[in-house]
């Protein structure tokens, strides 16, 4: 399961359910109320499914897919009242449970969505819960974060190499194998704060084949490995 696939299940119960919504407004008469509030449950459901997933630990998030998933969020937060309009003129027996809806409010509350005042007075006209909407918990998406002390820690050992390759005489096999290490640890450390998910490295070592995903092991061994410079030659 995917951040994709869950919001592709989102979108199709929303287009069925659309197109069940289009249906009674042409004919009210017609409706099934139990098959639609199951429609409605559903589609709310499947988003609300989708919102724990994104903010769980399980994928890493983009800035664009949490935007998308925000304004879908709103456009379905925005039915649910009018859905229950519907259920509860033809139905009133049928009632909303205790803390219904509470992962979406949160979530759009956390993002500050734009219609969140409007959604809020849509929710207590129909006399919905508005839990979520107004308690201290926040649902945040599990997006990448730099983290300021690998960074700094990088950039630190790049400057290390750059003053210790300049002002020493590099005259050793040691200091040479230092160098290309301090090099490689930086550059590791940097990429590794910007690049979200793994890169998949295989290298043999003595006849081991040994596979790493780890950002940092990754472009270590990359800088450490595929180094132009040749060893220094001592006279």
């Amino acid at each position: 399961m995917s951040t994709e696939n869950l919001r592709d299940e989102v979108q199709k119960a929303y287009d069925v359910y659309e197109h069940e919504l289009k249906r009674i407004r042409q004919n009210v008469t017609s409706i099934n109320i139990y098959d639609f509030h199951k429609l409605g449950n559903q589609l709310f459901s499947k988003l609300e499914n989708l919102i724990v997933y994104l903010c769980s630990y399980n994928e890493l998030q983009t800035k664009e897919m949490v935007l998308d998933v925000v304004s879908t969020s709103e456009n379905i937060c925005g039915l649910i009242p009018k859905h229950w309009k519907i259920v509860k003129a033809i139905n009133n027996n049928i009632q909303p449970v205790k803390g219904s809806y509470i992962t979406i409010q949160r979530f759009l509350k956390t993002y500050k969505s734009t219609n969140l005042n409007q959604l809020i007075e849509m929710f207590e006209n129909e006399k919905l819960p508005v839990t979520g909407f107004k308690d201290k918990i926040k649902m945040k998406a599990n997006t990448h974060k730099i983290d300021a002390c690998m960074l700094f820690f990088g950039v630190l050992f790049i400057l290390a190499y750059g003053l210790l390759a300049y002002f020493t005489a590099i005259d050793t096999g040691y200091k040479y194998l230092l160098l290309r290490s301090i090099l490689g640890i930086g550059v590791g450390l940097v990429i590794s704060t910007f690049v979200q998910g793994a890169i998949k490295t295989q290298f043999k070592f003595k006849g081991l084949v040994i596979t790493t995903t780890s950002v940092l092991v990754s472009m270590f061994l990359f800088v450490y490995l595929f180094n132009p410079a040749n060893v220094p030659v001592i006279p």
